[in-house]
């Protein structure tokens, strides 16, 4: 059981889990992203398929390996052509910036609030998707197990204290509240212009669950995070081209996996 969890922690960690398009889109784009800056190879996030497809195809026994030090990235290149087929079949036809689509500027010294609903209700949608993809792909049989699986569809309620990039990092302080239908699932923002003390109703959330026919339980009900940049780097600057979608579902999961090998001892190996 120990290895099995320090192998699925290794799939997480070299996102070498399957999905479908959701997750299949955020996975190339990062991976593009990052052969770009990191490879210099001719690459742009906004790409047709067919051109991926073409670069790709003669390097499809090849590897991408930059060592074994924490945060390096290895995936092979029939992966990238995997998710290009994957996106091919769900009808899409090019790589797909969305936060850049949807008006986000990274340059921007303070975003407008428009900008934000839409770019912050498509980045939550899109977590709950992708997540979805690869539990239902690649855990389906433990997914009643899972600790966020079970809850979902669920609404974010978002409320950002927009700050000056010279003054600070914007701060968002999060709650959720169940919904039924998957089309519903995304994020209503607000905002404020000072920090937020109030615990949300919890109890009325729980209630919503249960008459859904779900689990009673609130992981992560609410709290706050710092609102970092789409430009691929991580909280501590390390780049890896991934969105933060990527990194949002992949901490779910090393969550899930937490829980599920709860009470077994730590790996002695890399995990």
């Amino acid at each position: 059981m120990t290895i099995l969890r320090d192998t699925l922690q290794k799939a997480v960690k070299h996102l070498d889990i399957k999905g479908a398009a959701a997750w299949a889109a955020e996975r190339l784009i990062g991976r593009v992203r990052y052969l770009a800056k990191q490879h210099g190879m001719d690459l742009k996030l906004t790409d047709a398929l067919d051109k991926l497809d073409a670069l790709f195809k003669p390097l499809a026994n090849g590897w991408i390996d930059d060592g074994a030090f924490f945060g390096n990235e290895r995936f092979s290149v029939q992966s990238l052509l995997d998710d290009i087929s994957t996106l091919r079949s769900a009808g899409v036809t090019a790589l797909d910036p969305w936060w850049s689509r949807l008006g986000w500027d990274d340059n921007a010294l303070m975003v407008e609030e428009d900008v934000y609903r839409r770019v912050l209700d498509e980045e939550y949608r899109r977590v709950q998707m992708a997540y979805a993809e690869i539990v239902q792909t690649s855990f389906r049989g433990i997914a009643t197990d899972m600790i966020y699986f079970p809850i979902l569809p669920i609404r974010w309620q978002l409320t950002v204290f927009r700050q000056d990039r010279r003054e600070g990092i914007s701060t968002i302080y999060f709650h959720w509240f169940p919904v039924e239908s998957w089309h519903d699932a995304g994020a209503d923002v607000s905002f404020t212009d000072k920090g937020l003390n109030a615990i949300p109703d919890w109890k009325s959330a729980r209630e919503a669950l249960i008459k859904l026919g779900r689990p009673g339980n609130l992981p992560v009900f609410s709290g706050w995070k710092l609102h970092y940049l789409y430009n691929g780097r991580a909280r501590n600057g390390h780049f890896s081209g991934a969105t933060p979608v990527t990194n949002e579902v992949c901490s779910w999961l090393e969550d899930d996996l937490k829980h599920l090998f709860e009470g077994l001892p730590s790996g002695d190996g890399e995990s």
